[in-house]
């Protein structure tokens, strides 16, 4: 069902899929979330980003799309499990290669659970350890260019509700700034 809360996504992949090679791949998630309900607003540019923390895994595809649903997050993530599973994603161990990896990352102007539990989990050591609900917005979405320039082209004006800054303040950060050697525009569409 599509509603009216907008949402932003980040979708990657650096390992082929049964799609195909991870453009493919992303191309076809965004399809089956369509095939769900998800409204499919707009699709960033394609971005090739180097693996983060750095690696000698292959160089990821990254996009960014802002979506409709009348979904709760908590239902879209299990959604998008559900899509990353059905493309090859094994659950290994975290920031390895993989044939699909989609994030939640901001469910209109919403900090979820609630203001403190997202603090938490952003000053966490290892985030994931507090990752039973979801976190939103994505709280490390700021500390990442190869999520903040696809998010740039599709919100640029989107203000963090924690920060105060906008997606376009954030990229200007020096974490950021320090990083964006790293990305690659690659097309401008999938």
């Amino acid at each position: 069902m599509i509603g009216t809360e907008t949402i932003s996504i980040g979708l990657g992949a650096n390992l082929p899929s049964s799609e195909g090679k991870p453009r493919a791949t992303l191309k076809r998630a965004l399809e089956m979330l369509a095939e769900a309900g998800v409204g499919i607003v707009e699709v960033s540019k394609v971005y090739e980003t180097e693996a983060l923390p750095v690696s000698d895994q292959p160089n990821f595809i990254n996009v960014a799309a802002r979506i409709t649903s009348g979904l709760s997050a908590s239902d879209l993530l299990r959604l998008f499990q559900d899509v990353e599973k059905s493309l090859g994603r094994k659950q290994t161990e975290r920031w390895c290669a993989r044939t699909l990896d989609i994030d939640l990352l901001t469910y209109g102007d919403a900090v979820l659970p609630d203001t403190n539990q997202w603090l938490a989990v952003v000053v966490a050591i290892d985030p994931a350890a507090y990752l039973v609900e979801p976190v939103v917005p994505h709280p490390r979405l700021h500390k990442r260019a190869f999520v903040l320039q696809p998010l740039a082209d599709i919100a640029p004006s989107w203000r963090h509700p924690h920060f105060g800054q906008t997606v376009l303040e954030m990229l200007e950060s020096e974490l950021i700034l320090d990083q964006l050697s790293s990305i690659s525009e690659i097309s401008a569409k999938l």
